[in-house]
């Protein structure tokens, strides 16, 4: 209340002072705040200034510094440029150096390959001297061995001239007491029974074996129901069958035994066979008590051994 008064105790001139002095103050405030405004923006645009002179200085060392490394680069490639042509120098140096010995290498190959084939024809020239020399020495082989051969029939026959009677009389003794020592003795009489039995038996076995299969054949018949032709269809069967397989074990008993006689006649049929048969049957005879084996079978098998022996020392010695 008392502020109230005293205001009211203001004259108007007063308040009119007071109230231009406020209007004063205010225009000078806002003068002043459009002066720090001014100076607001003015301070941006310096800032913004600064930035954009510190965003070109960095451009411009950038600039610089790809500048500088260019320059390195360059520096590097102009090094580089004269390794590469000393490199290229050096390659091409090489090159020569490989082509030169590319073609001495080449002209020793060919000395080499003209030495070899130089050699080659010198081989072959040994190999054909070699060649004639044993075709010369088959030749003087040959006719050494004919010689030989002549020389040794000359004095076969000369001696078989001399002792040819002797020799003679000698086997047929031979000959004559073996066979009377075999008549006199049971036991070369009972094996040669035994023999003789063990083929005749095997004769009828292989007869009554042709039988029995012929019988078999025959029985094709049985299925006819008219008798008379089944007995005549029969018949004929078992004939037929009968001759075509006694044939055919003749066929194979004379194949083989021609084959036989003839590898014998070609290999074994000589002096040396028979002295063998005559010494081997005079030994079976003479020991024929001490032999447990039937001494038909011991001759057979003991010619049988000779042969394959005497096959084996040709077979040998013809190597």
């Amino acid at each position: 209340m008392q502020e109230n008064n005293e205001l009211l105790t203001y004259s108007p001139e007063e308040i009119e002072q007071l109230i231009a002095i406020t209007e004063e103050l205010q225009t000078e405030n806002e003068q002043m705040r459009e002066q720090l405004h001014s100076s607001q923006l003015e301070i941006q645009k310096h800032s913004s200034n600064e930035q954009k002179l510190s965003e070109q200085v960095r451009k411009q060392m950038l600039q610089i510094q790809q500048q500088a490394e260019q320059i390195e680069k360059l520096s590097k490639s102009d090094l580089q440029l004269k390794k590469a042509e000393e490199m290229t120098k050096q390659s091409l140096q090489r090159d020569k150096d490989v082509s030169k010995r590319e073609k001495e290498i080449e002209m020793q190959g060919k000395r080499q390959q003209e030495q070899i084939n130089a050699g080659w024809k010198n081989l072959k020239i040994r190999e054909r001297e070699v060649e004639d020399c044993e075709r010369q020495a088959k030749k003087e082989m040959q006719q050494i061995n004919i010689i030989a051969t002549k020389k040794a029939k000359k004095i076969s026959e000369k001696f078989m001239d001399k002792w040819k009677s002797i020799i003679y009389i000698l086997f047929g003794y031979s000959f004559i007491v073996t066979i009377f020592t075999a008549i006199t003795s049971k036991r070369c009489l009972n094996d040669i029974s035994n023999t003789g039995h063990s083929i005749l038996y095997a004769y009828i076995s292989i007869v009554n074996a042709l039988e029995r299969s012929a019988q078999g054949v025959a029985s094709l018949s049985n299925g006819i129901t008219q008798p008379t032709v089944q007995s005549i269809t029969s018949t004929i069967l078992f004939v037929v069958a009968w001759l075509i397989l006694f044939a055919i074990v003749v066929i194979m008993l004379i194949f083989g035994g021609y084959l036989f006689i003839k590898t014998y006649h070609a290999h074994y049929w000589d002096e040396m066979s028979v002295i063998v048969t005559l010494a081997s049957l005079a030994v079976i005879v003479f020991f024929a008590d001490y032999i447990p084996v039937n001494i038909i079978i011991s001759m057979i098998l003991i010619h049988l051994i000779y042969m394959v022996v005497r096959r084996m020392l040709v077979k040998k010695f013809a190597r």
